[in-house]
C-alpha cells in the first residue's frame, strides 16, 4: 500500500470517528446533529485531524450532498398538494411573492450580490421535519410551514440550478440552450409522471416488478439507488444542475412506491447515518476558524442574513396567513420555524462559492449563519411555545 492510499485510509478512519460521536455531542448539548457535524468538521480541520482536499473525502461529500437533494424529493407527494385546494394555492403565491419582492428590493437597496435574490428566501423541511418529531404533528403551524417549506425547496432547487447556468455560462448562448434543455427535461419529467400514473393506475402489478411487496434481497434499495445514480447520469449528460436529477428520483419514490413505508426509512437511516453527515463535515472542514477569528464582522454579517430571511418570512407569513392564522404567536411561531433552512443554506451556500457568485468570505458568512439559526432559532421557538401553550390553558380557564 503506498503513501497516498494509506493517507486516504487514515483520514476515512478519522472521518468515521467523528460520525460515531456526533449524535452523543447532539444529545448532550441539544443542538441539532447538523450544526455538531459542522462544528466536529471545522474542529478536526483546525487541528489537521482531517483535510478538505482529501480527494475521496471531497467525492463521498459530494455524493452525501447529492443524497441530501434525493431525500429532500422524497418528501413532495403531489397527490397530497392537489388536495389542498385553491385556498392553499393562492396563499403559497401570496407567500413567495412576498418573500421573492422583499428579497429583490432588499437586494437592490442595499447593494447585495444578485445571488442574495435566491438565498435570502431560501427554504429547507429538515429541521421542521424534526420540530414536528419533537412538537407532534397537531401543531397547526408546523404542518403549515411544512407544506410551505416542501414547495420552497422545490423553488430553491429550481433557481439554484437556473442561477448556476448563468454563473457557468453568463448571457451567451450556452446559457440560453441550457436553459432550453432545463426545461425541456422539467416538461419531460412532467409527461413521465403523468403517463406513468395513468399506467400504473391500469396495471398497479407493473410497480412489483420494481418493488415487490415481499422484500427478500433488499430490491427496495436497490431500485431506489438505481434510480438515483440513473437520473444523476442522465442531467449530467444534459448538462444540467445534478441536484434536480437527484430531487426528481426522490419525487418518483414518494409519489410512485408509497407502499412501500419501509423504504423511506431505510433511506433516510442510511443517508443521515453515514453519507449527509459526511457531507457537514466537509462543510465544516472548509471553514478556516483562523479567518473567522480574524474578521469579526462575519459575525455581524451573519446576524443580519438571519435577520433578514427572519423578516421575509415574518411579512410572507403575515399577508398570506393573517386570516388564516388569528393568533399572531402561531404566526411568529410559523415564521421562525420557516426561517430554519440550516441544510439548505449549507448547500446554497457551497454552490454559491463554487459557481463565483460569492466571496470566500460570504460563504463562511453563510455557514456561520446556518449554525447560528440552528441552536438560536431553535431555543425561540421552544420558549414561544412555552408561551403560547400556557397562554392557551390561561385562556381555558
Amino acid at each position: 500500500m503506498n503513501a497516498d492510499n494509506l493517507a486516504h485510509l487514515i483520514s476515512l478512519g478519522m472521518i468515521s470517528v467523528l460520525l460515531m460521536f456526533s449524535p452523543f455531542f447532539s444529545r448532550l448539548v441539544r443542538i441539532p446533529p447538523s450544526v455538531v457535524e459542522i462544528l466536529l468538521g471545522a474542529s478536526a480541520a483546525y487541528f489537521g485531524i482531517i483535510h478538505s482536499l482529501d480527494e475521496i473525502f471531497y467525492v463521498l461529500s459530494k455524493i452525501g450532498f447529492f443524497f441530501l437533494m434525493f431525500l429532500a424529493g422524497m418528501e413532495v407527494e403531489l397527490k397530497g398538494f392537489i388536495k389542498l385546494g385553491r385556498s392553499f394555492i393562492k396563499r403559497v403565491f401570496i407567500y413567495f411573492f412576498t418573500t421573492y419582492t422583499l428579497a429583490t428590493i432588499i437586494v437592490f437597496t442595499a447593494d447585495y450580490p444578485p445571488f442574495y435574490i435566491i438565498a435570502f428566501p431560501v427554504m429547507s423541511v429538515g429541521m421542521i421535519v424534526a420540530l414536528l418529531k419533537y412538537y407532534g404533528k397537531n401543531q397547526i403551524w408546523l404542518n403549515m410551514a411544512l407544506k410551505i417549506g416542501i414547495l420552497g425547496e422545490f423553488l430553491s432547487i429550481l433557481a439554484l440550478v437556473v442561477v448556476n447556468g448563468f454563473y457557468s455560462h453568463g448571457l451567451t448562448f450556452e446559457f440560453y440552450k441550457t436553459l432550453f434543455i432545463f426545461f425541456i427535461f422539467i416538461f419531460f419529467i412532467f409527461m413521465l409522471f403523468t403517463l406513468a400514473r395513468i399506467i400504473f393506475w391500469w396495471f398497479p402489478v407493473l410497480k412489483l416488478y420494481f418493488i415487490p411487496r415481499e422484500i427478500s434481497m433488499n430490491e427496495d434499495i436497490r431500485f431506489a439507488m438505481m434510480l438515483f445514480f440513473a437520473l444523476i447520469a442522465i442531467v449530467l449528460y444534459l448538462k444540467i444542475d445534478v441536484i434536480l436529477g437527484a430531487f426528481f428520483a426522490g419525487m418518483i419514490i414518494a409519489n410512485f412506491f408509497q407502499y412501500n413505508q419501509e423504504l423511506p426509512k431505510k433511506l433516510h437511516d442510511f443517508g443521515f447515518g453515514f453519507l449527509i453527515p459526511l457531507f457537514f463535515i466537509y462543510v465544516g472542514s472548509t471553514l478556516d476558524i483562523n479567518i473567522i477569528l480574524e474578521n469579526k464582522y462575519l459575525f455581524i454579517d451573519s446576524l443580519q442574513l438571519m435577520g433578514i430571511m427572519l423578516l421575509l418570512h415574518l411579512c410572507a407569513h403575515w399577508m398570506a396567513h393573517r386570516f388564516y392564522f388569528k393568533n399572531l404567536l402561531i404566526l411568529v411561531l410559523g415564521a421562525f420555524s420557516s426561517s430554519i433552512p440550516l441544510t439548505f443554506l449549507v448547500v446554497t451556500a457551497t454552490l454559491g462559492e463554487s459557481i463565483g457568485a460569492i466571496s470566500r468570505i460570504e460563504y463562511f458568512t453563510f455557514v456561520i449563519a446556518a449554525i447560528s439559526e440552528g441552536v438560536f432559532f431553535v431555543f425561540i421557538i421552544k420558549l414561544l411555545h412555552f408561551l403560547a401553550s400556557w397562554y392557551s390553558l390561561k385562556m381555558e380557564r
